[in-house]
C-alpha cells in the first residue's frame, strides 16, 4: 500500500531467483494481484497500488535470465486476443519458458486474429496459446481461424487456449498446467 516499487521489485526479483517463474507467479504475484483487483472491487480505491503492482510484476518477469535454448526448437506463440490488454499471465508463461530455455514469441496484448494467423504461419510454431480475459463471440471465431491455420501448417501446431474468458473450456487452467502441456 506504501507503492514502494524498489522494495516490490526487490523482493520479486529475489523470489524469482530463489524459487523460479512458476512458484513465484502461483503463491506470490497472482495471490497478490488477486487480493488487490478484489480490494479495489469492495472500496473502489487503491487501482493505482494494483497497476504498480503489475508494472512491477511485468518488469521482473522480463528480467528473468534465458537459459540455454536448443538452435533448433520450434517456439511457441503467446497472443492476447484483440481488445485484451491483460497479458500478464501470458509474460508469466514467455518468462517460465524462457527459464527453462524454451523459444517462444509473443506479440503482446491486442493482437488481431489476422496477427496471430500470420504469426503462425510464419514462424511454424509448436505450439499456439491464445489468452483471453473476458470470453466472447471474438474469441469462439479467433480459435476457429487459428485451428485452420494450424491445420493447414506443414508442421504439427498444437492450439491451447488460457484465461478464464474460455471457461469452463480452457485447456490451459494454470501457469504449472501450461508448462507440463508445452515444457
Amino acid at each position: 500500500m506504501r507503492m514502494d516499487s524498489d522494495v516490490v521489485a526487490s523482493l520479486l526479483a529475489e523470489s524469482l531467483r530463489d524459487r523460479g517463474v512458476v512458484a513465484v507467479w502461483e503463491d506470490l504475484a497472482m495471490p497478490l494481484l488477486y487480493g488487490m483487483g478484489r480490494k479495489w472491487e469492495e472500496t473502489q480505491r487503491y487501482v493505482e497500488v494494483e497497476h504498480l503492482l503489475s508494472w512491477c510484476v511485468s518488469s521482473a518477469l522480463r528480467r528473468v535470465a534465458p537459459a540455454p535454448a536448443e538452435p533448433r526448437a520450434r517456439p511457441v506463440l503467446l497472443a492476447c486476443r484483440p481488445r485484451r490488454t491483460h497479458s500478464l499471465p501470458l509474460e508469466a508463461l514467455a518468462a517460465a519458458l524462457r527459464e527453462r530455455g524454451l523459444p517462444h514469441r509473443v506479440p503482446g496484448p491486442c493482437t488481431p486474429v489476422e496477427a496471430v494467423v500470420r504469426a503462425l504461419r510464419r514462424t511454424a510454431p509448436r505450439a499456439v496459446v491464445l489468452w483471453s480475459h473476458v470470453g466472447d463471440a471474438d474469441d469462439v471465431r479467433a480459435l476457429r481461424a487459428t485451428l485452420r491455420a494450424a491445420a493447414g501448417s506443414a508442421q504439427s501446431t498444437k492450439v491451447c487456449t488460457a484465461g478464464p474468458g474460455w471457461r469452463p473450456h480452457a485447456h490451459l487452467a494454470s501457469l504449472s498446467e501450461a508448462m507440463r502441456a508445452l515444457g
